[in-house]
């Protein structure tokens, strides 16, 4: 098949998003299928190589931090590389700006669409505008080119719903994302006694739920006078000098220690590797490969009840999981760093939280792309 993929989210940036779309791609062309990737241009050195062609879009980025780029359309290129292409299906990973060129030119070109949703862009453009009108505007105007396309997938249960919910009339199927099954060299945990070591990876923003973690953390020194632990906050984004602003209030700022953006792998397996709690209560996320990563690296996390990115783990036997309570949460930390035989058992089982490899799942899209086409 000839399959032409258009997402907002591509590397050189980092995140969950860019990395199934590379991952899917990748794959479906080692099965030897052609892959053309439209995606807007960025900032940076992409140090990545290709077995696909990549078209970047020219840009302009609304944060410093390019968490969200918006793609200046240049349909005549699109047209000119999609003629010489001959695309049996158009597959899109966005809701936004590449959503609209993917549609446009399905349209074109007489082909099916497929899309796939990773994103609850509610809170993203919620913590961007701070309106909740603007936010509910947006998600209705994704459903809407949501309800064009002939196919939608999802990466998790709880998605299927909150797309209903925002008004999306067909059927959502979840395909899990795949699994990077490049094993880490996984290195002896420092002594728990010494330090507890907590961590969060990914996008510092405000939906990613960082100052919930912070606050049970400063419950936690409070309440069980507990303070022999860092925190160490991996990534970067705009919401940063909030959290420090909150953790010097909440007299947590000697425990915690924000490291900024880390693209280096090794370097960060190592972060991984050092923490003993994956801490990641975000109600944004939907299949957060960070929590794949950590396992990956022997490390369980510690999420909230009733969110994707819990779907994956079985609560005291791969990982933990809480309800969205701060006085629960608090004391499954504490339940976590005093129960040492239920934290050797979900430790020695995290590597169970992995499931099918990307090529596994790139067979499942391919099945999906075939009976679509046809």
């Amino acid at each position: 098949m000839n399959i032409a993929v258009f997402t907002d989210n591509f590397y050189p940036h980092i995140g969950g998003t860019e990395k199934a779309v590379y991952f899917l791609c990748t794959n479906l062309s080692n099965l030897g299928h052609k892959v053309v990737v439209f995606c807007p241009k960025s900032k940076g050195n992409d140090t990545h190589t290709y077995n696909f062609q990549v078209v970047r879009m020219p840009t302009f980025a609304i944060s410093k931090y390019n968490e969200t780029t918006v793609p200046l359309f240049n349909y005549h290129k699109m047209k000119k590389v999609l003629k010489d292409f001959k695309p049996n299906l158009i597959y899109y990973a966005t809701g936004t700006a590449m959503a609209t060129c993917a549609l446009k030119m399905a349209k074109k070109f007489k082909v099916k669409t497929v899309a796939t949703m990773h994103t609850k862009f509610y809170y993203a453009v919620l913590g961007s505008t701070k309106s909740k009108l603007i936010a509910k505007c947006f998600v209705k105007r994704v459903s809407h080119k949501l309800n064009k396309t002939d196919y939608i997938t999802t990466v998790c249960n709880e998605m299927v719903g909150v797309l209903h919910k925002q008004g999306v009339k067909k059927d959502v199927v979840v395909i899990r994302n795949g699994v990077d099954k490049v094993p880490a060299v996984v290195k002896e945990k420092p002594d728990r006694k010494e330090c507890f070591n907590f961590m969060f990876c990914g996008h510092v923003i405000q939906c990613k739920n960082i100052q919930f973690s912070l606050k049970c953390l400063a419950l936690l020194k409070e309440k069980y006078n507990f303070s022999n632990f860092k925190f160490y906050i991996v990534g970067g984004g705009d919401y940063d000098k909030k959290l420090k602003k909150l953790a010097k209030k909440l007299g947590i700022s000697e425990n915690v220690v924000f490291t900024g953006m880390i693209k280096d792998k090794q370097k960060l397996n190592e972060y991984y590797q050092n923490a003993h709690l994956f801490l990641f209560p975000s109600y944004f996320d939907t299949d957060g490969l960070v929590c794949l990563e950590a396992g990956s690296n022997g490390t369980p996390t510690l999420t909230i009840k009733g969110y994707g990115a819990s779907e994956r783990i079985v609560n005291n036997e791969t990982g933990f999981v809480e309800e969205y309570d701060k006085e629960k949460f608090t004391a499954k930390i504490w339940e976590i760093i005093n129960n040492n035989d239920l934290y050797n058992k979900v430790q020695s089982n995290v590597y169970n939280l992995e499931g099918k490899s990307w090529e596994e799942i790139s067979k499942e899209y391919l099945a999906l792309f075939e009976k679509v086409a046809k």
